[in-house]
Parts: C-alpha cells; sequence; structure tokens
C-alpha cells in the first residue's frame, strides 16, 4: 500500500513537471512573464556601490554563461530569468565597472523577484572597458571646439553651431 501511495506522487510529480515545463515554454512566455530591469533597482544597486550609471543592454542567449550547479529542477522549471549587462563609473576607483544582472522571477512562489550582480574580474575585459568608455574632455578656452568661432568663457552655447558648452 505505501509503495502504491509512493509511485502515485513520483507520477503525479512528473506529470506536473511535464505540465509545467509546457506550460512555461509554450503559455506563460508568449504572454510576457519575462522578468522587466526597473531603473530604480540598478540606480539603487550602483548606488551602493558607489557607482554612477553610465549604459546597459540586455544580453543575447548566446552570450550568458549557463552555470547550471547549484539549480535544482524546480528553479528550472518554474522560474524566467533575464540577463543585462550593465557598465558604471566608480567614483572611488575612478574607472568603468562593467557587472552581470541577472532578475530571477520565480512563479512558484508567487513571482519572487531576485536579482544577482556579478562584478566582470577579467583584467582584459576591465582594460578594454577603460579605453572604450574613457571621455575626451575638451578645454574650451576661448574658441568653440566644434566650429572654432571664438566665444566667451561664460557662454553655454556656441552661437554659430549650437554646440552645448559644460564647464
Amino acid at each position: 500500500m505505501n509503495i502504491f501511495i509512493v509511485l502515485i506522487l513520483i507520477l503525479f510529480l512528473i506529470i506536473f513537471g511535464i505540465v509545467g515545463l509546457l506550460y512555461k515554454n509554450y503559455l506563460i512566455m508568449p504572454l510576457f512573464i519575462i522578468p522587466k530591469l526597473y531603473l530604480k533597482e540598478l540606480l539603487d544597486f550602483l548606488e551602493e556601490n558607489n557607482c554612477v550609471y553610465v549604459t546597459h543592454r540586455s544580453l543575447k542567449k548566446e552570450e550568458v554563461l549557463q552555470e547550471t550547479k547549484g539549480i535544482n529542477i524546480i528553479d528550472r522549471l518554474y522560474s524566467f530569468h533575464s540577463d543585462y549587462e550593465v557598465i558604471g563609473y566608480s567614483i572611488d576607483d575612478n574607472l568603468y565597472r562593467k557587472y552581470k544582472m541577472r532578475i530571477t522571477n520565480n512563479i512558484f512562489f508567487f513571482m519572487q523577484r531576485s536579482l544577482q550582480f556579478t562584478l566582470e574580474k577579467d583584467e582584459e575585459v576591465n582594460k578594454q572597458l577603460q579605453k572604450d568608455y574613457a571621455s575626451k574632455i575638451s578645454i574650451i578656452i576661448d574658441k568653440c571646439p566644434a566650429c572654432k568661432i571664438t566665444i566667451t568663457k561664460k557662454e553655454t552655447k556656441c552661437s554659430s553651431c549650437g554646440l552645448t558648452i559644460n564647464e
């Protein structure tokens, strides 16, 4: 009798898993349950790490490292995730920082949302990041850098080409 109950429970779990997988891949995905990035969450994280927001982008499936270690079957069947790359400027180090961000919605626990940030530690990637985002600063003395017309130091906009000039 106990074996019969155990077999029924195992069969129920298998059927529940298959239905859950079909439900996730073919019914929920089209209803846009994929987690979205809220800029406030991102800005709060960067502020906690004493960084200033520069940019972010959504990662393609090919770019996402699929780490399956430690992920159980329930998480695979009943959660959705989105991956982003976030670039911030560290005020403490005066360096650009790259973070990988994973947002996970777990439908099994009433759409529980979790955020996971990972700092890029590869030195080559970080060197390239500094080169890519390094700003070119032009010091304006008395000429517009775009059209070379003479301007005063108090002007914030070139009267000739319309370039906005910041101090």
